[in-house]
């Protein structure tokens, strides 16, 4: 069987009018994937590559590398690899997230975006909460589950316990 990451690319796209640049990452032929970003900002969808693609001016879509590699991780690694030299190269980079992302990146953004959306998170926290259907499901649950929820609890305290001396 055909490893499809042989066709494996790496490109950027770029518009004449502005300096922002968007990397990517395909296994497609490239104009498929150039049609792919037109046909999604064209359907509204907010993706980074919109950036470029909505300012003034022809945009286009400029092979980088080709990457033959074995499977998507590698290829992310290397997309990851053009994001962050062309970042440190002072460009534009208008992807808003990482090819790769570390567990503590994706911790630190979770955290970062439970701060600004706290309100709206709670609201919906608690809407779900009262709905009867889910009163009755979270009561199953801590019945079913008393033993170990009382067990997490007691070693939560245990732990606060010891940081407080």
């Amino acid at each position: 069987m055909e490893n499809k990451y042989e066709n494996g690319k790496i490109y950027m796209l770029i518009n004449e009018t502005t300096p922002k640049v968007y990397i990517g990452s395909t296994i497609m032929e490239l104009e498929w994937r150039y049609n792919k970003h037109i046909i999604d900002y064209y359907n509204d969808e907010l993706i980074s590559s919109c950036d470029v693609l909505n300012c003034e001016g022809e945009c286009m879509m400029v092979l980088l590398e080709d990457y033959p590699c074995e499977n998507e991780t590698e290829l992310r690694f290397r997309e990851q690899y053009y994001i962050d030299k062309f970042r440190e190269d002072g460009c534009e980079v208008v992807n808003r997230q990482n090819a790769i992302t570390t567990p503590e990146q994706r911790k630190e953004k979770q955290k970062i975006y439970y701060q600004e959306n706290k309100e709206y998170i709670v609201a919906r926290q608690f809407a779900y909460d009262n709905q009867p259907q889910n009163k009755a499901k979270k009561k199953e649950y801590k019945e079913k589950n008393k033993n170990h929820i009382n067990q997490k609890a007691r070693d939560r305290y245990h732990k606060n316990k010891d940081m407080k001396k």
